[in-house]
């Protein structure tokens, strides 16, 4: 019999959220696959940020290969961040079952805009610019969607808070969620009925999206004051994506007696309470130099007050580029008198400027020798985990795309890389002095997996590198030889997996030919700025 696969993304979905909903009775189908298959952690790359992490789930390889490890990439020579996209990737899951003749649906997975050509149906993702962008692949496909489903949207941002909202307003926040979450299952279960394929993946953003910022309420250690915000959530979001899930399953067993559901997160989700400006430190530390713009210059400032109540009258695109130009930078870098360059909104990113192998690599151990040693002075605890050379984690042909030293922060804290004008080495997330919100990623994220041929287990321990080659195995896919990433075959009994095993060995030539693609300047500003209000980037 033609075996399926469905696969179901929770965007940062986590047990810390997860189990307690469960054991509220909210999430009772996801229960019961946790139950009757095999559940644990699904451990994200390093950094565990979504692009990365995505693309290393849709490709099997590491960020050394993908050249992606966050939704921009710095280039050294110009000194310019350009934002990442499908055509950044080398071949996908989607691809390589399409040229096994397999046919195969993704919806809404990251890191898809634009849509390249497979054999099935494609909706994109958050990096799609606008509705009025070609989204699907087919192209044509769009307009039979939004046909049927008027009110599809990628993610609705114009009515996503940019920080928590108030208590007031939470419950409209949650409603929307789960009225896009909805409106993109009902697509879903429409597809599955009417667009055979053989692997299917839907994608669900929003759980990235309330974690982020109402991290404060779903913490486990939420004061009590926050209780019943809390069970809303879990009462009205939680409940509502359980259903969804159940939904999307049913309708594929419905069909189909052979099939697999996976249930997969890109990371896992913690407090984020205090951040460290990474910027900052490197100034006072002699590695990175400024100079100051004159933005208080008292004819700049008159332009900036009186402007304020034109942008709001001014057509979208111009009042973006008008802002963009007003809200310059408060510096500019000296990059004669600067040895590294900095950015990241969660986990800090250096680069080495110096040319000299030794040179870099003495700057390197001194940079991290210093910030090993830095406490904050609030609690005198150690602000960072661990400092990794790229090396150290990496390998691929796209190694000189990477930042040269990667920073992890010690639970609690972000680092905001690029210099904050005026502030401090520390702010606090809670009081409001960083745009920052109260959840950011952690490594551990989820895996469910429930199916005929799998093994019962409540301990797994998968990485996302392995995802792609399991698939694979279970597809009878030969797995590529580019392909990084092993088949974790300890997810399914040992019977059916020597009777279904796939080989290894396909060809790196058979990879198909990525097209080159980027922004234009007004997409650019939308996505950014769409980045920006969920606390991406700076």
């Amino acid at each position: 019999m033609e075996k399926k696969v469905l696969i179901i993304g929770l965007d940062g979905g986590t047990w810390t959220v997860l189990n307690p909903a469960i054991e509220q009775g909210y999430m009772p189908f996801l229960k019961s696959l946790v139950e009757n298959g095999a559940s644990g952690i699904l451990e994200s790359t390093i950094p565990a940020i979504t692009p990365a992490a995505w693309g290393t789930f849709q490709t099997g390889c590491n960020p050394g290969t993908t050249g992606v490890y966050d939704f921009t990439c710095w280039d050294q020579t110009t000194k310019k961040t350009s934002l990442v996209n499908s055509t950044n990737l080398p071949p996908t899951i989607w691809q390589i079952l399409s040229q096994s003749g397999k046919r195969v649906v993704s919806l809404n997975v990251p890191m898809t805009y634009p849509p390249q050509p497979i054999n099935g149906h494609l909706i994109s993702c958050i990096l799609t610019p606008s509705m009025k962008s070609g989204f699907t692949y087919p192209p044509e496909f769009k307009e039979e969607l939004l046909r049927r489903f008027p009110e599809y949207q990628i993610l609705n941002l114009k009515t996503i808070p940019k920080q928590c909202p108030s208590e007031s307003r939470i419950k409209k926040f949650i409603e929307n969620l789960v009225r896009i979450m909805t409106v993109h299952a009902d697509a879903a279960c429409y597809i599955l009925q009417n667009k055979p394929s053989d692997v299917m993946m839907v994608h669900f953003q929003e759980t990235d999206v309330i974690q982020h910022l109402l991290w404060k309420y779903l913490d486990p250690a939420c004061p009590d004051s926050g209780l019943s915000i809390q069970r809303a959530v879990f009462s009205t979001f939680f409940s509502a994506l359980d259903k969804q899930i159940e939904r999307l399953v049913k309708t594929l067993n419905a069909m189909h007696r052979e099939s697999l559901t996976v249930i997969v997160s890109d990371h896992g989700f913690e407090a984020n309470n205090r951040c460290f400006n990474l910027g900052n430190w490197l100034i006072e530390q002699g590695y990175l130099g400024v100079n100051p713009e004159i933005l208080n210059h008292p004819v700049k400032r008159q332009i900036r007050a009186k402007a304020a109540g034109l942008l709001r009258l001014m057509p979208f695109p111009y009042a973006q580029r008008l802002r963009g130009r007003l809200n310059a930078k408060n510096y500019l870098i000296d990059w004669n008198r600067s040895a590294v360059y900095s950015e990241g909104t969660s986990e800090g990113f250096i680069f080495l400027l110096e040319q000299g192998l030794p040179q870099r690599f003495d700057t390197a151990a001194r940079i991290r020798t210093q910030l090993q040693a830095v406490t904050d002075p609030l609690n005198h605890q150690p602000v960072i985990k661990r400092i990794y050379l790229k090396e150290e984690l990496y390998s691929g042909g796209k190694m000189h795309l990477l930042p040269d030293m990667i920073i992890e922060p010690n639970e609690g804290y972000s680092i905001l890389g690029r210099y904050q004008h005026k502030k401090g080495l520390f702010t606090s997330v809670a009081s409001g002095e960083t745009p920052l919100p109260s959840g950011k990623h952690h490594r551990n994220g989820v895996i469910v997996a429930f199916g005929k041929g799998v093994k019962r287990s409540a301990s797994l321990h998968v990485q996302l590198i392995e995802m792609l080659p399991t698939i694979l195995c279970y597809m009878g896919v030969p797995v590529p030889s580019f392909i990084e990433g092993q088949a974790h075959v300890e997810l399914f009994e040992k019977d059916f997996l020597e009777k279904e095993q796939a080989p290894s060995g396909g060809s790196a030539a058979e990879s198909p030919k990525q097209n080159t693609f980027a922004y234009s300047s007004r997409e650019r500003e939308l996505i950014e700025r769409r980045l920006k209000d969920l606390g991406y980037l700076q």
